[in-house]
């Protein structure tokens, strides 16, 4: 798929630092909404918006991208999130983006919690939890229960499997203070 027009319009978004919708029509019937920080190589990285608010961040395939959109709708919704947090200011996450597994790597050597999805319209697969193992091109994460029980075995997935990669956000922000070893 051509989305070399799409990734034009998501560079002049991170240059202009606007605010914009991403789709991904193969992926998601979902926009993603937030402020687009970095472009190259074969990831994007968004400061994620959710219900107005910065929630973390979401790391993509720019081969995914179908649609960039940044319009009245979207300054409005950037109206509204500078509104309520003033002080909010998108920035670059400290993490290796040359592709999947340089950054799978990263997160796993920086011990942080993550959601892994591997996104599709027939299923989605949602991990949450600590890379324990990146090899080859597999990558083990450790996840935990609905109880914040840490499983004892690891769960595996294909690096080309994964579409996003959050970090940072609410619900692992949240949940990281409950957990519990078995």
């Amino acid at each position: 798929m051509n989305n070399k027009s799409q990734l034009l319009k998501l560079e002049k978004c991170i240059e202009n630092g606007n605010l914009c919708a991403i789709n991904r029509e193969f992926i998601d019937t979902f926009s993603l909404y937030g402020y687009p920080v970095y472009a190259k190589g074969e990831l994007a990285v968004i400061s994620f918006v959710y219900d107005f608010m910065p929630d973390g961040y979401k790391i993509i395939r720019k081969s995914d991208i179908t649609d960039v959109f940044s319009g009245k709708a979207e300054q409005f919704l950037d109206k509204v999130v500078k509104g309520e947090r003033p002080s909010f200011k998108a920035d670059m996450p400290d993490l290796k983006l040359d592709n999947m597994i340089s950054l799978c790597t990263d997160l796993m050597k920086k011990e942080k919690l993550v959601t892994i999805e591997c996104e599709d319209f027939e299923e989605n697969i949602i991990l949450i939890g600590q890379i324990m193992g990146v090899e080859k091109n597999i990558v083990s994460i450790k996840t935990f229960d609905g109880l914040g029980v840490w499983d004892k075995e690891c769960s595996s997935v294909s690096a080309d499997d994964i579409t996003c990669i959050s970090v940072g956000n609410s619900y692992v922000n949240i949940i990281s203070k409950y957990l519990t070893q078995v």
